[in-house]
Order: C-alpha cells, then sequence, then structure tokens
C-alpha cells in the first residue's frame, strides 16, 4: 500500500501522540486510593498503549519493525490476566518487567532506527553525472564489484580453456611427431643442407653409423630396406665432403 507524504507525516506525529499518552496514563493514574494491584495493572495498560504507538510509528515511517503485533497481543493479554486473575502484588511485578523491558527497547531500537535513516538520507552522491541517494550509492557499487567479480571469474575460465586446449594441440602434435619418428627414419639427406651446416663432419659419420647400427639385418628390429636408404646417402654424403 502506498502513503503519500503528507499522511504519513499525520500517522507519525499519531503514533507519537498515543506514546505520549500512554506514558501521561503511567501516571495520571497513579492517584491515593488505589491499591498496588491497580497501579501494576494500569501501569501494563499504560506501556501496552505506547508500545502500539511505537509499533505504529516505525511501520508507516518504512523504518524496522522491532516489535511485532504478536508481542503487542501477549503483552496486552498479560496486563489483562494481571486484573482478572487479581495476582498478588510481587507475581504482579515479575509479570511487569517484561512489558517494560519490551517498551524501552522498542523506544530505543525505534530512535536509534530512525537517527540511521535520517542519516542515510541526507547523503547524496554523484555517479555518472546523477544524483543518487546513499542506498543508490550502495546498490551501484555492489552491482559494480559483483561485476567485477563475474568478469575476474570469466577472465579465468578462459585462461583455463586456453591453456587446456594448448595442452591438448601440444599433445597430439607429440604424439604425430612420435608417430612420424616411429614410421620413418630420421638420418641425413642429400638436401638437408641445414643439418650439414649445423653439425661437423665426424658428428654426420658418427649419425650415419648408429643408424646403420640399428637397422643393421642382423638386429632384432633391423630393416634391411631402411639399412639400404642409409647406406645410399653416406655414400652420397660421402661424395659431397
Amino acid at each position: 500500500m502506498q502513503i503519500n507524504n503528507s499522511l504519513k507525516r499525520k500517522l507519525i506525529i499519531a503514533g507519537k501522540l498515543i506514546v505520549i499518552f500512554g506514558a501521561m496514563m503511567s501516571f495520571v493514574l497513579f492517584r491515593p486510593g488505589w491499591n498496588r494491584l491497580d497501579y501494576v495493572f494500569f501501569a501494563a495498560i499504560a506501556f501496552t498503549i505506547s508500545l502500539i504507538g511505537v509499533r505504529i510509528e516505525t511501520y508507516i515511517s518504512e523504518g524496522v519493525r522491532h516489535v511485532s503485533w504478536r508481542i503487542l497481543s501477549f503483552l496486552f493479554i498479560l496486563a489483562i490476566v494481571e486484573f482478572v486473575a487479581a495476582a498478588p502484588f510481587w507475581p504482579s511485578i515479575l509479570m511487569y518487567i517484561p512489558i517494560y523491558g519490551v517498551f524501552l527497547s522498542a523506544i530505543y531500537a525505534s530512535k536509534q532506527n530512525a537517527a540511521d535513516r535520517k542519516r542515510d538520507d541526507s547523503i547524496s552522491w554523484d555517479i555518472g553525472g546523477d544524483k543518487r541517494t546513499a542506498d543508490a550509492y550502495k546498490r551501484y557499487y555492489q552491482a559494480k564489484f559483483e561485476q567485477e567479480q563475474n568478469e575476474k571469474r570469466r577472465r579465468e575460465e578462459s585462461r583455463r580453456q586456453n591453456d587446456y586446449h594448448r595442452r591438448q594441440s601440444e599433445n597430439s602434435q607429440r604424439e604425430d611427431y612420435q608417430q612420424n619418428e616411429e614410421k620413418t627414419p630420421i638420418f641425413p639427406t642429400r638436401n638437408s643442407v641445414y643439418f650439414y651446416d649445423c653439425m661437423t663432419q665426424q658428428e654426420v659419420k658418427e649419425r650415419y653409423r648408429d643408424l646403420v647400427k640399428k637397422y643393421h639385418p642382423d638386429n632384432p628390429g633391423g630393416n634391411v630396406e631402411i639399412f639400404r636408404k642409409v647406406n645410399e646417402e653416406y655414400e652420397k654424403f660421402e661424395d659431397i665432403v
């Protein structure tokens, strides 16, 4: 339910008047001629009425609900029970203490909430050229913080995916290299000039000897065809040097 500002001010004033009325009752009703139990009962009724005023005030002013209607109903019934049961004075005092305590805590909480609300409402911030209240300021930076965290998580996820694809690519290249190495022996050829440029003649000859030993038909893993090609390439190398 939307309440315009004019009606809200009137209802707040009415709540304050109820609080004042309840407080006045706690003093005016204490007249000579009453017994002590009457004092306890009417004081309980007075503070209960004051609590109702505090509850109305905080509710209308959009404050935090410090006292629920269930608590108010319980306190009011407690006050009635004190009167109807005609309990002795000291038990009645014990029943009256929670009413007094809830009343004081509700008054304090209501004033504290009103002070905090007034302070927040008095603060304004200039964000992006727009005048915003403190609540909007908090929402703005909270959304900004969440956006930064989401962006950080996206970057981290992107980095992990890139690392995964890079490892997959390296593994695939390594497997292809190993497969090609198993299928095709590596030995110097007549066109592999870069190979001769980076190795001495002695190193090239040692490489040929290693290949000859590896693929010699007498060896368990020997291969006659590869052995023949190695000999042919070695002879070509001898011709070059």
